[in-house]
């Protein structure tokens, strides 16, 4: 597990363009990441794994912010977006970290509530405060205005 701040400006381009541009831009990070800075920590499976985590928290976040763009509405969003994020988080871990590290399902459960979820509702919380803070500045850049 280590922190990765590259879901902030996925996140920024979410709100800005929408959930569909937000998750292909998961997408080619993950696949950028994967192949090139997570290679060794992570390969394919850490490419699935951030596409299935990173990609549930855009495209809800980023669905629950274009329909009212307030700030109110962005940290729901944002919230339900982190929230969301763990759980699939959880899911993956469960499914994909027996495979990666040739364990048991059984020897990843207790693993869940000290290190996974803490882990993942950190990570996935700094990234949606981040993007919280910093959205609304450079909003108006990106759009052109």
């Amino acid at each position: 597990m280590e922190y990765d701040p590259a879901d902030v400006p996925i996140l920024i381009g979410t709100f800005a363009f929408g959930p569909v541009a937000g998750f292909l831009l998961t997408v080619v990070v993950s696949i950028i990441q994967g192949m090139t800075v997570s290679a060794a920590s992570g390969g394919p499976i850490g490419i699935i794994m951030h596409i299935f985590a990173t990609g549930s928290c855009v495209l809800i976040a980023g669905n629950i912010y274009r329909r009212n763009k307030t700030r109110k509405t962005a940290a729901i969003a944002l919230i339900v977006g982190a929230l969301v994020m763990t759980g699939a988080m959880v899911l993956m871990n469960l499914v994909l970290t027996p495979i990666f590290l040739g364990t048991s399902m059984e020897e990843v459960i207790p693993m869940l509530l000290p290190a996974i979820i803490p882990f993942n509702l950190i990570k996935a919380g700094l990234n949606c405060a981040i993007t919280f803070v910093l959205y609304k500045s450079i909003s108006h850049l990106l759009k052109g205005e």
